[in-house]
């Protein structure tokens, strides 16, 4: 092994020592090492998902389900109540007052296709100029139904 090869190997082998103990990235910890000054880049925020309100209430009912059956048997092991659940549908009640398709094409045919076009057209703008600006989309969604609702208060 040359001088070269050894200082090299030393250098790694402190370069992993110090990333250990400060939990820095190998870029940085090599940076400390040979001295040299790097740029801290700063790390994603975890956003957890958000559900829809369908899902959320399937979610619901899964671990009422789940529930149940623990209750019945404490015995049972998680991957034999997973087995369960894919072996059984869990059925996914019906939202009080949800619009009938056939209500919707009522009032599809009432409305005028112009105001609608417009509505559209007007709404796709909002959500480009704010994808633009970073938005991540279900902020936008989330943005978006609330004005809608402030509206629907007025009526």
């Amino acid at each position: 092994m040359t001088a070269a090869q050894k200082t090299a190997k030393a250098n790694f082998l402190k370069a992993i020592d110090y990333r250990k103990k400060t939990g820095v990235s190998l870029k940085e910890a090599f940076a400390k090492v040979y001295g040299k000054k790097t740029r801290t880049v700063a790390k994603k925020k975890f956003v957890p998902k958000k559900f829809t309100i369908e899902e959320e209430e399937k979610f619901k009912q899964i671990i009422a389900e789940a529930k149940k059956i623990r209750a019945n048997n404490p015995d049972i092991s998680k991957s034999q109540l997973l087995q369960k659940f894919l072996q059984k549908n869990v059925p996914l009640k019906k939202k009080v007052g949800a619009m009938s398709p056939e209500n919707f094409d009522r009032m599809d045919g009432l409305t005028s296709i112009t105001e609608l076009r417009k509505f559209t057209y007007a709404a796709g703008a909002i959500i480009q100029d704010l994808s633009d600006e970073g938005f991540e989309t279900y902020e936008i969604k989330e943005y978006l139904l609330k004005n809608l609702e402030n509206i629907l208060k007025r009526f």
